[in-house]
C-alpha cells in the first residue's frame, strides 16, 4: 500500500494536537541536483536545529556541511569523520553529501527519520501509541548534547528505533524552541506501521473518554 505523506501528516497533527507539523529528514549520499524552486537558499550558515523548526513552518531545506554553523551536526549527520576522538551517536561511515529537511506533508518519497516537536503531554500520548502498536515500552537515551542532530536524527537512523531528546543548550539558547518543547525522532518504518493501524484512532478515543471521566 502506497502511503500519502500529506494525509499521514494531517492525521498525526489531529491525533496529537500538534503545534508544529511533523518534519521529515532524508540523508543524501549523492550530491543532489536541486531543481525545486521552493527549496530555501541558505544565505548564511545556520544551526541544524533551527532548520528543523523552519521546516516545521513550511520551508524545504537542503543543507550541506558548509551551511552548518555548529560542528555537532557535521559529525553526527555523517558529513565528516571525527578527527580526535570518536563521537556518538553519529551516522557512519561519513558518506553524507547533503540532508533534506521539510515538513512531512511535503514529502513525495520516504524520509529516513521523522521528527516531532512535542510537549510533555504529546510525548506521553505518543509513547502510549507506540506501546499499543508494538506492545513494548520505548527506551530512550539522551544527554542534553548533540540533541536534534545526534539524539533525534542519527540515533534513530542507526538503531531503527525511536529516541527522545530534551534538547541541548545550543538548541535552547540560539533557536526558537519553547521551554516546554522536546523532540522525538522516529524511523519512518514505525510511522508507516502506525499509520496502517487503528492506534491513532484509539489515542483520540482515549482522550475523549478522559474528558468525559475527568471534566475540567
Amino acid at each position: 500500500m502506497e502511503l500519502n505523506w500529506e494525509i499521514i501528516s494531517n492525521k498525526l497533527t489531529e491525533t496529537f494536537i500538534l503545534n508544529h507539523t511533523a518534519v521529515g529528514v532524508k540523508i543524501l549520499n549523492n550530491n543532489p541536483i536541486i531543481e525545486d524552486k521552493d527549496i530555501t537558499k541558505l544565505e548564511t550558515p545556520t544551526r541544524f536545529c533551527q532548520m528543523v523548526l523552519d521546516a516545521a513552518e513550511g520551508e524545504k531545506i537542503i543543507t550541506f556541511a558548509k551551511d552548518l554553523n555548529c560542528q555537532s551536526p557535521v559529525i553526527c549527520l555523517g558529513f565528516e569523520e571525527p578527527r580526535y576522538a570518536d563521537i556518538e551517536p553519529r551516522i557512519k561511515p561519513a558518506t553524507t553529501k547533503a540532508v533534506y529537511i521539510a515538513a512531512l506533508d511535503k514529502f513525495t518519497t520516504d524520509p529516513d527519520v521523522i521528527l516531532f516537536i512535542f510537549t510533555p503531554r504529546q510525548s506521553m500520548e505518543f509513547a502510549r501509541a507506540i506501546q499499543l502498536l508494538k506492545n513494548e515500552d520505548i527506551t530512550v537515551e539522551f544527554g542534553a548534547r548533540m540533541a536534534v542532530c545526534g539524539e533525534a536524527v542519527a540515533k534513530p537512523y542507526i538503531e531503527k528505533k525511536p529516541n527522545l531528546t530534551m534538547l541541548c543548550y545550543g538548541a535552547r539558547i540560539h533557536t526558537s524552541f519553547c521551554d516546554d518543547e522536546l523532540v522525538f525522532g522516529v524511523p519512518t518504518s514505525w510511522i508507516k506501521e502506525l499509520a496502517n493501524s487503528q492506534v491513532l484512532n484509539k489515542i483520540i478515543e482515549s482522550r475523549e473518554l478522559e474528558k468525559e471521566l475527568f471534566p475540567s
